[in-house]
């Protein structure tokens, strides 16, 4: 520049004016390495920004995960002692069901056979009461023909003929024509149940 003149001097000077005016989008050297410093500028805060933006997204996202798996874990120990009271509960349900059933068992056991105690003493109590009266009916010595007559017609009646079938049955029994060997007996013992027994 100290060889030019002053003409070329100026016209060094003046030429980015004349070549801004015929082309505006015209730039200098000097205005294409500012600009490149400019946009290496805005890249490096833009860079470092989306860094910023990543590291706190990162640290956000670790926390969030530690308290994700915080989350999870009481959640799965709230189930898993859930399903432990659920596996108690019915454990308890079975033992009470099958106590119940294995006493329901013995009771029925028991009344069963208190039943059949009952009916077996029942039956022997009845077996003896008419082994008894036959006893009585067949014990001519010890008994009025009034009572002996009474008592067969009581063993008719629990043995359940009605009183009119009762006394029809005894008539047949001590009519004279079945007991011709004792003729006189017989008629007796007929006037004595048409009397007694009057139906």
């Amino acid at each position: 520049r100290s060889n030019l003149n002053d003409d070329q001097k100026r016209k060094i000077d003046t030429e980015y004016l004349w070549r801004k005016f015929l082309d505006p989008s015209y730039t200098t050297h000097e205005e294409k390495k500012q600009l490149e410093k400019e946009r290496e500028r805005e890249a490096a805060v833009k860079k470092k920004k989306r860094d910023k933006k990543r590291v706190e997204s990162e640290r956000l996202n670790k926390i969030r995960e530690e308290e994700q798996k915080k989350r999870d874990a009481k959640l799965q120990k709230e189930q898993d002692k859930r399903e432990a009271d659920i596996r108690v509960e019915e454990m308890y349900k079975q033992w009470t069901k099958e106590k119940e059933e294995k006493s329901e068992k013995e009771r029925t056991k028991r009344a069963e056979e208190a039943e059949k105690e009952r009916t077996k003493r029942a039956e022997e109590a009845e077996k003896e009461r008419t082994k008894r009266e036959e006893e009585e009916i067949n014990n001519h010595d010890d008994m009025t023909v009034i009572t002996r007559l009474r008592v067969e017609f009581n063993l008719l009646l629990s043995k359940g003929s009605s009183k009119k079938h009762c006394k029809h049955k005894l008539l047949l029994k001590y009519h004279p024509d079945k007991n011709r060997e004792n003729d006189k007996w017989a008629n007796t013992m007929t006037l004595h149940i048409l009397k007694l027994f009057q139906y």
